[in-house]
């Protein structure tokens, strides 16, 4: 079952209200939540969508060179951890995907997410 989106998630009155990505340590410390404890619509309530993890990357190396393709390209900040995956893919795959094979994986891909094995 999944849980509503909510604005909050305060537990008292007294104690200030958390947003739906915060959570309360029992420290009382204010932290981030776990996104993998998060529901789809609660990641879709702050902002995110469902992207892969190279296109996460490439979305990173985009807004750090201030949404400049060109200057993605041209980076050379080689120790950054995301420079290899900077054009969105990743160097380390051994084989090229044809076409077809790309598309098979997508519909693939499409099933598995809309719950069909």
């Amino acid at each position: 079952m999944k849980r509503p989106v909510q604005d909050d998630m305060s537990d008292s009155e007294d104690q200030p209200r958390l947003k739906i990505w915060e959570k309360r340590l029992p420290t009382g410390e204010v932290v981030g939540r776990d996104p993998r404890e998060m529901t789809q619509e609660e990641l879709e309530a702050v902002g995110h969508r469902a992207i892969s993890p190279m296109r996460a990357l490439r979305l990173r190396c985009l807004d750090c060179c201030a949404g400049n393709d060109a200057e993605v390209r041209r980076c050379t900040v080689r120790k950054c951890p995301s420079w290899p995956f900077r054009m969105g893919t990743s160097p380390w795959r051994k084989f090229k995907l044809t076409p077809a094979q790309k598309e098979n994986l997508e519909k693939l891909a499409a099933r598995r997410r809309g719950g069909e094995e």
